[in-house]
């Protein structure tokens, strides 16, 4: 049942319901048509029955009576008349039977092709006719046969209960009128169940397709497929759900193509992206190598800045031995000058010494000049740290000289802090 398709089971679903009302409504209209046939016999019984007597009455007027031990209407003996109950069952199409008490004195009721006169009332009419003088209307057996019946209680003039007339349609009759009816019924109903069935699989198959459609439609959505659009005219519950399916395609394919350009404009990005990054990338590379360039250009600087300072303290020192040596030669001017006092020849040694001394004291000033212009060039070009060694190694703490020492390399420091 489960893997049935839905029209297969829609179809099952609706041809049994049909079935089943249908057979119901069948059995509810033969038994109800049952029941009219079986109360029209008997209302057909009852007319038959006025009718009939209408017919005696007037073939034969006066009262009923019993003479001679026969029964009598008027004058007439109606025991072995046959004529008179052929008549009435002639012209009510009925079975007629003339009863004396209660045994049948004249009847068109046949039985293995006789009349069944001398047979008895069955008791359950004798008891209602005879004993309680009551009609009687319904169905009865006669003669070991069921009919649709009429029983009335035949009075004399003194109103006693001498007979009973009786009329009455075979049930066999009616049974043959309910079978041709059921035939006719049944076939009606054959046909009917069969177009019904055959608009119920058309309209059942209209419906299964309208709903492949659908089924389609959505399985293609679940494979990423929106181009499938379900198309559905009619206005029911499947129209709506294909339309609410084709709002539903058109809003995705908005969605999935806003992804699309937010995907592409995404992917151009990422290529930027790259590219800077690629870039970025070079650029580090070649900062990197710059940076290892001014790594080493500033190792070879320092190298070079302490390859200077140890030139500075170098010419420091060369300096200070010059201070030394000027200092050395003061003390020997001085020691000459005590000479010339006291003798001539001595001063003119010391004369010709001062010579000497101003000529050396002469070259010494041109070296330090030439220091001095050399020194601005390398002020220049030395980091503040050397600035300050310098500085230090200027400082008059730094080398106790002597006063006329300590003029000489005075002018040399100061040159250096003005070139700083």
């Amino acid at each position: 049942m489960r893997s049935m398709s839905i029209g297969t089971k829609i179809s099952l679903i609706v041809i049994s319901i049909f079935i089943v009302f249908s057979s119901a409504v069948a059995v509810s209209v033969i038994l109800e048509m049952r029941q009219g046939i079986t109360t029209f016999a008997t209302e057909k019984a009852k007319r038959d029955l006025e009718m009939a007597n209408h017919i005696i009455t007037y073939k034969h007027p006066g009262d009923w009576a019993i003479k001679d031990g026969q029964l009598f209407k008027g004058d007439t003996a109606l025991e072995g008349n046959f004529e008179l109950v052929d008549e009435i069952g002639q012209a009510s199409g009925d079975t007629v039977t003339i009863f004396r008490g209660d045994e049948r004195v004249a009847t068109n009721v046949m039985v293995d092709g006789k009349r069944a006169v001398g047979t008895k009332v069955s008791d359950e009419v004798a008891q209602t006719v005879l004993q309680q003088g009551e009609k009687y209307f319904g169905e009865a057996v006669v003669v070991g046969q069921k009919y649709q019946t009429a029983y009335e209680p035949i009075k004399n003039a003194s109103g006693e209960i001498i007979g009973i007339f009786y009329v009455g349609a075979s049930q066999s009759l009616i049974d043959v009128i309910i079978s041709s009816f059921l035939k006719t019924f049944l076939i009606v109903f054959l046909l009917a169940m069969l177009v019904a069935i055959t608009l119920i699989l058309l309209y059942v198959r209209r419906v299964r397709v309208r709903i492949e459609r659908v089924s389609v439609a959505i399985k293609r959505a679940g494979t990423g497929d929106f181009t499938q659009p379900v198309v559905d005219n009619v206005q029911d519950e499947i129209g709506m759900l294909g339309t609410g399916y084709n709002e539903m395609r058109s809003n995705l394919q908005v969605i999935i193509q806003g992804g699309l350009q937010a995907a592409e404009k995404a992917e151009h990005s990422t290529g930027l992206l790259l590219k800077i990054a690629d870039q970025t990338a070079k650029e580090s590379a070649q900062i990197a190598s710059s940076v290892e360039q001014v790594a080493q250009g500033a190792e070879s600087q320092t190298i070079s800045t302490e390859e200077n300072l140890q030139a500075m303290e170098e010419v420091a020192i060369g300096v200070q031995s010059m201070a030394d040596k000027a200092s050395s030669i003061s003390d020997a001017a001085l020691y000459s000058r005590k000479q010339a006092e006291t003798g001539g020849e001595a001063v003119q040694l010391t004369v010709q010494q001062m010579s000497t001394i101003e000529s050396s004291v002469t070259t010494t000033d041109e070296v330090i000049r030439m220091l001095e212009g050399s020194r601005h060039r390398l002020v220049r070009w030395l980091p503040p740290f050397m600035r300050l060694r310098i500085k230090r190694i200027c400082s008059p703490s730094m080398h106790p000289l002597k006063r006329q020492e300590q003029g000489a390399w005075q002018r040399i420091c100061r040159g250096i802090y003005r070139g700083s």
